[in-house]
């Protein structure tokens, strides 16, 4: 039951980002993963936008989403990341600003706060901890299928 419950959630990840051409290893590896990195999320992150091609290293891909300004310079691609800089990135990604305190001061810390309310990440999650690969393949699908439905903002 759990397999098929882990196969469908990866099989709707790949279908909602339309990530279809993308390495079912770099999915399987995000699976796998005790604490996510800046490199990996980011890897995502850029994929979905359009960024970087699905070949792209999650180096490169945290290189562009540094550039953006998204990610702070005292980073790297194997800093692990917490929940609320996850939820930054995906409200970036998306767009996703339906929070006042978050459109006047786009932090992690008004990310975390939205994202929690809008029950996309658990009201008992950490904003200072590091979520697993399953966390955050289960937070970016929220957020994206939170964006599509117009609840989003923007």
């Amino acid at each position: 039951m759990k397999k098929s419950f882990l196969l469908f959630a990866v099989l709707t990840f790949f279908a909602a980002l339309g990530l279809h051409a993308q390495s079912a290893g770099n999915v399987t590896k995000m699976i796998n993963t005790e604490k996510a990195s800046w490199g990996q999320v980011s890897y995502f992150a850029a994929v979905a936008q359009g960024l970087v091609s699905e070949d792209a290293s999650n180096e490169s891909a945290f290189a562009v989403i540094q550039k953006a300004g998204i990610a702070g310079a005292d980073k790297n691609a194997l800093t692990a990341i917490t929940f609320a800089e996850l939820a930054h990135v995906c409200a970036q990604t998306w767009k996703v600003d339906n929070s006042l305190m978050y459109r006047l001061a786009p932090s992690p810390r008004y990310a975390f706060t939205m994202f929690r309310a809008n029950g996309i990440i658990s009201r008992n999650a950490d904003p200072d901890s590091v979520p697993d690969g399953h966390e955050v393949l289960n937070i970016m699908n929220a957020a994206m299928e939170f964006a599509a439905d117009g609840k989003g903002g923007n």
